[in-house]
């Protein structure tokens, strides 16, 4: 990505790109009907869910890590002072 691309990002009008926002969603309404809106907002959902849960997996691996690390540690010293 370009510098220039993300400071035309940043300065672009808020107000159009909400504008533009709810026209799309009209218009799949009105093409899709309500029940593709919903449908959509699951799959986003689930993406979510899915997303957040390898996040978290990912946390709990790295946590685990620290915990191993800081137990070597802690054997370490304790082995140091003869205990």
């Amino acid at each position: 990505m370009r510098p220039e691309d993300i400071r035309a990002f940043a300065r672009r009008s808020w107000a159009d790109a909400e504008r533009a926002k709810r026209d799309h969603w009209l218009s799949v309404t009105h093409r899709e009907g309500p029940a593709a809106v919903l449908r959509i907002a699951d799959a986003l959902r689930e993406h979510v869910k899915r997303f957040a849960a390898e996040a978290l997996a990912e946390q709990r691996r790295i946590d685990w890590d620290h915990h191993l690390e800081l137990k070597r540690r802690l054997d370490a010293a304790s082995n140091r002072l003869g205990r």
